[in-house]
């Protein structure tokens, strides 16, 4: 059974700085599949661009989790099938074509640990490093919570409580 929840997640002022910057360069990737399908339909008469060609062009060149980028290309062929679904229904559903800003990250089932109640979200090597994982605070209750459940992804989407 798929469950989503929503919960609060504390961390330092450094950290919650990364948390935001992945969210860049997730939008960053999401701006470059746009570009690339535009282009590909360009230079190939109307032609979509394909699922592996999309994967092999964000190979290994971002600061996030490959699994990350992943999640973003993934997120985009699927709404280009469903528009595809759509429009064959005979509804007038646009392809997405707009550039994002800030696009939530997603962290796939072994690229984070939640140990106790800290969650480690990892990272891409940069300069041949492995860079330090991004560590947050949990909730009791959320822990108390996910105590018999298994994990598949965390995204990383931003909303501010009153």
């Amino acid at each position: 059974m798929k469950c989503t929840i929503k919960t609060d997640f504390k961390s330092s002022r450094e950290n919650l700085d990364k948390l935001f910057a992945c969210n860049q360069i997730s939008a960053t990737v999401y701006n470059k599949v746009l570009d690339l399908q535009k282009e590909y339909r360009k230079d190939h008469n109307g032609e979509w661009i394909s699922d592996k060609e999309l994967f092999e062009a964000t190979k290994g060149i971002y600061a996030i989790n490959s699994q990350s980028v992943q999640a973003v290309v993934q997120k985009y062929l699927a709404a280009r099938a469903a528009t595809k679904l759509a429009r064959k229904k005979g509804l007038k559903n646009q392809y997405t074509w707009r550039h994002k800003k800030s696009y939530p990250t997603t962290w796939k089932a072994n690229s984070f640990k939640l140990i106790n109640s800290k969650l480690l979200l990892s990272l891409a090597m940069f300069n041949n490093k492995r860079q330090a994982p991004i560590e947050g605070k949990l909730p009791k209750s959320t822990i108390k919570f996910l105590a018999d459940k298994k994990l598949q992804q965390i995204s990383l989407i931003w909303d501010i409580i009153r």
